[in-house]
């Protein structure tokens, strides 16, 4: 039986964690540079943007899990005879695949037959949990490792995220974003519509207020759709 792990970018809820047995190791968020607090442990994601909107200067940071904290978790499960599978948010975003990399290899040390997998998921957020899923389900229905790995590749390859924001400034701050990309918009007077895939995000297209922009998401979305046969 293995042992499904994740860092907290996947934003699975409580009640699915426990139900399917997914240990999460969780990323940091700071406000002030110094305090950090643990995702979905010592701050939740409401309280998180609710401070960003309470202080729309302030402009929080991440920090990726720790490797002791990645090898903690893989010791536990490999201890207890457990083979053990991480996904981690796309590398383009944070360094958490590096960090569980390096617990991996602290864990074989000790432990030269420990089964432990590591994958960057090329995903965040929504396309990141259910790609945790679909791993889930394909288990439970019987299917062996090697075939679960075999459908996921083709998966990752095809998860969209199409979505639209009210302002390009935490995009453009956290590095997601060029500043031409934000300047030619901004003098517009046009938002994006961004396209998540491939573990990056790009432009799919503009609108000029919201009602435009939420039809135009749905409208790249369907294209994408049906230019795949989906």
């Amino acid at each position: 039986m293995y042992k499904i792990v994740s860092d907290s970018a996947c934003d699975l809820s409580k009640e699915y964690l426990e139900k399917h047995d997914v240990t999460i190791v969780p990323l940091s968020v700071s406000f002030d540079g110094e305090t950090y607090y643990r995702d979905g442990v010592d701050i939740t994601r409401d309280e998180c943007y609710q401070r960003m909107v309470d202080d729309p200067k302030l402009f929080p940071k991440t920090s990726l899990p720790s490797v002791e904290s990645y090898a903690e978790v893989f010791r536990n499960y490999v201890e207890q005879g457990f083979p053990v599978v991480c996904f981690t948010i796309t590398t383009l975003f944070s360094g958490s695949y590096n960090s569980a990399m390096n617990a991996k290899s602290l864990v074989e040390e000790d432990y030269p037959d420990a089964n432990i997998c590591v994958i960057d998921s090329k995903q965040n957020t929504v396309t990141q949990a259910l790609l945790i899923d679909q791993f889930v389900r394909m288990l439970e229905d019987g299917l062996s490792f090697e075939q679960v790995m075999s459908k996921l590749e083709p998966l990752m390859a095809s998860a969209r995220i199409f979505f639209t924001v009210g302002s390009l400034d935490y995009l453009q701050m956290g590095g997601r974003i060029g500043k031409v990309a934000t300047a030619a918009t901004g003098k517009l007077g046009v938002k994006p519509v961004i396209v998540m895939k491939d573990g990056d995000i790009g432009l799919g297209g503009i609108g000029r207020n919201r009602n435009k922009l939420k039809n135009s998401v749905l409208q790249v979305a369907k294209k994408y759709l049906d230019e795949n046969g989906k």
